[in-house]
Formats: structure tokens, sequence, C-alpha cells
């Protein structure tokens, strides 16, 4: 048999293979609700608040997020995005590890400067933020009275006595707690 007609055959042999399957796309977010909720309010300060439902849940995609500390998770951990721009891991999209880096006074400030500076976010919802840091640093670390930190109803469980305009004490450790499990998909305890 002549040698042409092997390789005729391998070539054929190539030709009927299917191609490669695409990658499957990355899991879905682990919970379609709010990550910040209403309920919430009185917790923290309005501002921090109004930055962090900024944010929507998102799976780590290892194609587009293993940068820097994120390196080490894997594909499907979930995280959260900005909803306007759903920028890059570290700029937009954020993976803590823990429940602890999660609460972290920097970590807070880290998503409210995004959010701050975000091209993408309305300008109205920035602007708010800013009036809102800008009312807790003239009142020596406190709130303005009528800040927006009471329920609909003007109650709350989770808020500070009436006509404070504080956080209640201990809520930002309780708030924290409760985004951490939204985050993880994971019953509140």
């Amino acid at each position: 048999a002549p040698r042409g007609g092997d390789g005729e055959q391998k070539r054929d042999e190539v030709k009927d293979e299917a191609p490669a399957p695409p990658p499957p796309p990355p899991p879905a977010p682990r919970s379609s609700s709010p990550l910040v909720r209403d309920e919430d309010r009185g917790l923290i300060p309005s501002h921090l608040h109004l930055s962090l439902s900024q944010f929507v849940p998102v799976p780590f995609d290892p194609s587009e997020d293993r940068v820097g500390c994120y390196k080490s998770r894997p594909g499907g951990f979930p995280g959260f995005a900005c909803r306007w721009c759903r920028g890059p891991a570290g700029a937009g999209r954020y993976f803590p590890a823990s429940e602890a880096g999660l609460a972290q006074t920097t970590t807070s400030q880290t998503l409210m400067n995004h959010v701050r500076n975000c091209c993408m976010v309305p300008q109205e919802i920035r602007q708010k933020i800013n009036e809102g840091r800008t009312a807790r640093g003239s009142s020596g670390g406190q709130q303005q009275p009528g800040a927006d930190n009471a329920n609909p109803d003007g109650k709350g469980a989770d808020q500070a006595p009436a006509g404070t305009g504080k956080p209640r004490h201990g809520g930002r450790k309780v708030f924290f707690h409760r985004l951490w499990c939204r985050i993880q998909g994971v019953p509140v305890d």
C-alpha cells in the first residue's frame, strides 16, 4: 500500500473528530438577593450603607480575576463587584478571604473609594456618599441628626436610640457578619 494512502486516512480521521467544546461558563452567583438590605440601616453609617449597596455578588473567574492576592482563589469563589462597572479584580471586583478581612476599616474605605471614584456610578449616588462623609467628619465622628439611618417607620431594632443619629453600638460587627454570610451564600446565624 502506498504511503500517501495512510496519510490521507489519518487526515480524514482527524477531520472527522468533533471540535473541542468551549469551556463552561463561570458559575452563577450564589444568590440574586441584594448583599446590603434596608434591615441593615442603623448598623453602619448611611454613606457606607449606600456605598456597599452598589455591589452585587459575583463568582471568581480564574481567567479574569487571577491577580495579586487573589491568585490562590479557586474558580467560583464567592465575591462581589461594582454593579456599575464590574471592573477588574481589586478595582471593582473583590474576593475577600475571610470575614475578618472583609470587616477591616481599610476594606470599607477601599470599597467606598471605588464607588466615589467610579465614573460609571451615577453622580447623585457619588454626591450623597461625599455629603455623608462630610457630615460625619464635621460632627466629630457622628452622623448629623436626621441622617438617613432609620427604617421607613422611624423605628428599627438595629438602630441606636431615636434622635442620636449614630449607628448602634456593635452594629458594624453584626453588619459585616451578615454581609459575609450573604456573599458566601450561607444562612445568617
